[in-house]
């Protein structure tokens, strides 16, 4: 299935827990850190001593990441049975720390050229396979006071709803369920597809039935755009400079229309080719608001960092506010090169701030 579009090509969908691009079919219950009605887990964000930072890079060697209480958040579905995280801030931005195990890095969004198609003449066109899905973290945050988000996380937006009746398939849903203030705030991170441009996509989802996952305001001309003909099942750009073997993106600044010339006389005996499948570009205005970097450290584990400003100022973005009486929920989900309901995800996480020691 197609990934959900979001605002103009906004590729990759995903969405968490989901949320992120998925299918409407989603057997993966959410993972429950206790016994039914049991409190959620906390992640306690540590105050950044005055005069220190957080280089968002991948890397834990920040001195916060040594002090800060790591919570390990177990995971339900398809990927890693849990990640760790970390939470920080001063008093302009937050920063998140996740890691999970994972034995390789998956970059699976790419078309694959598989020759011409049996039974053509002259005119034979070029076949392409489609491949979706990456290594990928998201997260969902929640204003305080919803009931349904605190007892089910992001299950209760972006995952199926019973058919009508009890019959028939169970139908994807993406509604903001009518209680509380403000958005359901979503950060995604993919390893292929926001890793170049170190940003996450910056996305959201308000009040109100049927709406929805949004992108968050931007300016034309920002944000990846999907690398898809309108004509044929396939790419609608190939790189304009033609490399061997695969590249993994391609950027705005590298992209060739795909023509009848280059199809015959540049990809026709390339069988087995692989194009990406996005164009990536920068996230500007509000949907570029999060930083996040991963590093891949080797047959081991992915370490993602991520950062916001706790005030964006932005009507599409949930303020955090380091109040002992402002209540924060939130979920995650990762992909293991999947798209899609294919990925495991969190409980309820509720998030607090750490007083200045």
């Amino acid at each position: 299935m197609r990934p959900l579009l979001l605002m103009i090509a906004l590729f990759v969908a995903g969405v968490l827990s989901g949320c992120e691009p998925h299918d409407p079919e989603d057997p993966a219950a959410p993972a429950k850190p206790g016994k039914a009605g049991a409190a959620p887990l906390v992640l306690r964000a540590a105050r950044l001593p005055e005069g220190t930072g957080v280089s968002v890079d991948g890397k834990t060697i920040d001195a916060i990441w040594r002090t800060a209480a790591e919570l390990r958040v177990p995971l339900a579905g398809k990927g890693p049975k849990e990640v760790r995280l970390k939470a920080a801030y001063d008093g302009a931005r937050f920063y998140l720390q996740a890691i999970w195990n994972d034995d390789e890095v998956s970059l699976n969004w790419f078309w694959r050229y598989m020759g011409k198609q049996a039974g053509k003449a002259k005119k034979a066109a070029l076949k392409f396979e489609e491949h979706k899905g990456e290594d990928a973290f998201a997260l969902m945050l929640s204003p305080g006071g919803n009931r349904k988000f605190a007892q089910q996380g992001c299950a209760m937006a972006c995952h199926v709803a019973p058919p009508a009746g009890g019959q028939g398939k169970a139908k994807s849903r993406h509604v903001w369920p009518g209680e509380g203030r403000g958005v359901l705030d979503y950060w995604y991170w993919g390893a292929q597809t926001t890793q170049q441009h170190p940003q996450a996509r910056d996305l959201w989802l308000r009040r109100g039935k049927q709406h929805r996952l949004r992108g968050d305001g931007q300016p034309d001309k920002s944000d990846n755009l999907d690398n898809i003909s309108t004509e044929f099942i396939g790419p609608k750009y190939v790189p304009f400079r033609i490399r061997k073997g695969f590249q993994r993106v391609l950027f705005a600044d590298n992209v060739n229309e795909l023509t009848r010339d280059i199809l015959t006389n540049k990809i026709s005996g390339r069988k087995g080719w692989e194009i990406p499948h996005h164009i990536l570009r920068s996230r500007k205005g509000s949907r570029g608001d999060v930083v996040a970097k991963g590093l891949y450290h080797k047959g081991r584990a992915w370490v993602l960092e991520l950062s916001r400003p706790m005030r964006t100022g932005n009507t599409d973005d949930l303020p955090l506010v380091p109040d002992p009486l402002v209540s924060r929920h939130f979920a995650v989900a990762v992909w293991d090169g999947g798209t899609g309901a294919s990925h495991a995800r969190s409980g309820v996480i509720e998030l607090k701030f750490l007083p200045v020691r």
